[in-house]
């Protein structure tokens, strides 16, 4: 569902390249987190691995790998962001878009020329 889709409602109206370079930067910090937590506890993705008598971190280990779950469903949405813009940016370049939105552009401000050297 768009509306429920944090990523897609945030940069719903953005021009595509703010998106493209959006969803990379989510998804490694995703990644990163991600990765953060798995070292914690040792690559394990299960709240017992967190069992450490007196330990003060034992607390904010349980709280990271209790977030994994949720962490890992955002990296999921992120990576099919990822699939859709490769697909849409692949069909983008195989129509020359870009070079077509560069002629509306320099034709706008006026800075186009017909110089065919």
């Amino acid at each position: 569902d768009p509306d429920i889709d944090p990523f897609y409602s945030q940069h719903k109206f953005n021009p595509f390249p703010e998106a493209i370079e959006s969803n990379g930067a989510e998804l490694q910090e995703v990644s990163a987190r991600e990765q953060q937590i798995r070292s914690k506890t040792g690559g394990a993705s299960a709240p017992a691995a967190v069992v450490s008598p007196g330990g003060g971190d034992s607390t904010e280990l349980a709280t990271a790998v209790e977030s994994l779950p949720v962490l890992l469903d955002r990296k999921k949405k992120l990576e099919v962001h990822t699939s859709i813009l490769q697909a849409v940016m692949n069909e983008v370049a195989a129509r020359d878009v870009p070079q077509f939105y560069e002629l509306e552009t320099s034709l706008a401000t006026g800075s186009y020329k017909n110089d065919p050297s």
